[in-house]
């Protein structure tokens, strides 16, 4: 089996996975939660396999089964990280019942994150 079609076949499991969650969410469910939810657990279970597989291995393949799974390992957990991050994101705007740009504090933000200081005027 090639990579290319090694990396189909990923491809198609993700996008597989992520209609089907998104058919059973329907009624409650958004694409992008549910997108970032597949992309961050496969992630998760992907960086946690790669590091747990060379301690399964005897000791004359460690060192081997580590050093090739280094960079596919930095990559998916630098995705990991980025999902997480985007679900954090997307989970405080729905808990704060606004979109997304509109959440944190700044000038345009609706919210009172600047309180004026206490002082002689």
């Amino acid at each position: 089996m090639t990579r290319t079609r090694r990396a189909c076949l990923g491809a198609l499991v993700v996008a597989l996975s992520v209609a089907l969650a998104w058919v059973l969410a329907r009624p409650d469910g958004a694409l992008v939660p549910t997108v970032t939810r597949v992309l961050a657990d496969g992630a998760a279970v992907l960086v946690l396999g790669l590091a747990v597989v060379p301690w399964l291995d005897t000791a004359r393949y460690r060192t081997e089964l580590a050093r090739r799974s280094t960079a596919v390992m930095a990559v998916t957990a630098w995705v990991w990280l980025a999902a997480e991050l985007i679900r954090l994101v997307t989970t405080a705007a729905d808990t704060a019942a606004v979109a997304v740009r509109d959440l944190g504090c700044g000038p345009r933000s609706s919210s009172p994150c600047r309180r004026p200081r206490a002082g002689p005027t």
